[in-house]
């Protein structure tokens, strides 16, 4: 769980950029752009910790309602034509440098898409602190600011896979930490008579050195200097019912001046647990994996310290997601952990989405994970090797979060009839895979989780929906007697809490 803050958005969105290889003439364009997007969005984010009328509590309805890359244009019109209105309305000289700097965030926007000349007419020199009526009572105004809003969500993001998903999750990290964590915490309200839900388990990201390539600005909050203190501020608020995870990043060993430390990932992970986490969470789509030679002593550090503090670490598990890097799925491959999982006698090891789902490489190659009809043997069916690592050793668990399918279905290409899969369809293949699976290996019923993987894109607005069918599917004549273990017990052994307490 992190707010925009703590993102490099701008190396984000211009990734998001180079994912279309189609532009390839205009990626200079499509850069300058993420940054002014990015710096947009930072701006908003931070007047969000200041003013909480910015956002309004109804900010995660609003943003879940959007249906199209035009509803989230208007959204961020109308936010920043408010906040420009909060700081002129201020009107005092104290004020003029925020003035300023929005008005500098708007222009840059609307220059970098083209419509720089407009805004120049529109935004005539006037007198610090004093409003500009054009400014801020102009239709015209505000219809080219959404043009040019419009405009930079369509370069960046309106051929990617999911792009209205990604700019939903965008906006709704606008909102300050505690509010997401209020957020998460009546997200299953709707299905109390269903579930009652005693923890949560919000995990960090440490993202800023996974974006480096991209030279883009780092995140506004330092992980080490305010991330973590306020992460571990809303833990502390809402104890005990969240119990959060702190990010590992090996490359943190790489200091400043040039030298090395391997000793200071690990550091960082103990701030983190005495800021209230009891976990670490593992994310190798930023770049890195366990069996990376360079990163040798950082992670014998970090594995000797969970594996003989009982610390259980939670790490990113399938092809796609949120990577920095398309060459960088590889590292997520459960293989690279047999090693540890057989020298660490003592560590517990979850693995988060369990291999995934369906995934569609550029190349044309589809892998199916646990949706394989053939492919269960193939090398890139992380699924299966998870199903085996969780197998072999007694540490490793891993948890079904979020299979999109389950609630979209897939439509491989609207030309390919074949790749066709009904939502329906998806969850009868799963579920016959798993009994499958569990009729041969019983003990693999220890070792499964449910998970939401809340907040990120594909559960946006719909978390208690994907609960309602896990709870269904464990309902089967065979899978009802392991969904004790499944909704509760297997994560209070691997969180390390006392059985009986339920999780997500």
């Amino acid at each position: 769980m992190f707010s925009a803050l703590c993102l490099p958005i701008e190396g984000i969105l211009r990734e998001f950029a180079d994912e279309d290889d189609g532009y390839c003439i205009l990626k200079p364009v499509k850069r300058r752009i993420a940054r002014s997007l990015a710096a947009s969005l930072n701006l908003l984010a931070q007047s969000a910790q200041q003013w909480v009328g910015l956002l309004g509590d109804d900010w995660p309805k609003r943003v879940n309602a959007t249906q199209s890359l035009d509803d989230i244009a208007d959204l961020l019109t109308d936010l920043l034509v408010r906040e420009s209105k909060r700081r002129r309305a201020a009107a005092t000289k104290l004020a003029a440098d925020a003035d300023n700097e929005i008005t500098e965030v708007i222009g840059d926007l609307m220059d970098m898409t083209g419509h720089g000349k407009a805004f120049s007419g529109l935004c005539a020199a006037h007198i610090p602190g004093e409003p500009d009526v054009r400014l801020l009572k102009g239709k015209l105004f505000t219809e080219t600011l959404k043009l040019a809003v419009r405009e930079a969500l369509e370069r960046l993001i309106g051929k990617i896979e999911n792009g209205l998903r990604q700019a939903r999750f965008l906006l709704l990290l606008l909102m300050p930490e505690e509010r997401i964590a209020r957020a998460l915490l009546c997200a299953y309200d709707d299905i109390k008579d269903l579930a009652t839900v005693e923890h949560f388990v919000p995990l960090m990201m440490d993202m800023e050195l996974a974006y480096e390539r991209y030279h883009g600005a780092p995140p506004v909050f330092d992980f080490v200097e305010k991330q973590i203190p306020v992460m571990g501020e809303v833990l502390k608020k809402y104890s005990p019912r969240l119990l959060g995870f702190v990010a590992f990043d090996p490359r943190r060993s790489r200091l400043p001046d040039g030298t090395v430390d391997p000793s200071r990932p690990l550091e960082i992970v103990r701030q983190g647990l005495a800021a209230g986490n009891v976990g670490v969470k593992y994310y190798p789509s930023m770049g890195y994996h366990p069996e990376m030679p360079e990163f040798q002593r950082e992670h014998k550090a970090l594995f000797s310290f969970c594996a003989a503090e009982h610390v259980p670490i939670l790490t990113h598990c399938q092809w796609g997601a949120f990577k920095a890097s398309n060459t960088w799925d590889a590292n997520t491959d459960p293989y690279h952990w047999r090693n540890v999982l057989q020298e660490y006698k003592d560590l517990r090891v979850c693995f988060g989405h369990a291999g995934g789902g369906i995934y569609e490489f550029k190349e044309g190659e589809t892998v199916w994970g646990w949706f394989s009809p053939k492919q269960w043997g193939s090398p890139n069916c992380f699924a299966r090797k998870v199903v085996e690592v969780c197998s072999e050793y007694d540490g490793a668990y891993c948890d079904f979060s979020i299979f999109s399918e389950f609630m979209d279905g897939y439509d491989h290409r609207p030309d390919r009839k074949a790749g066709r899969l009904a939502a329906e369809e998806a969850m009868g293949m799963f579920r016959d895979r798993l009994e499958g699976l569990l009729r041969k290996m019983p003990t693999l019923g220890k070792k499964i989780m449910y998970g939401s993987d809340w907040h990120m894109p594909s559960m946006l607005g719909r978390p208690s929906q994907y609960l309602r069918i896990m709870l269904d599917m464990f309902r089967s004549d065979e899978l009802k007697t392991h969904a004790d273990d499944f909704f509760h017990d297997n994560a209070t052994r691997f969180l390390g809490l006392p059985l009986g307490v339920e999780t997500d």
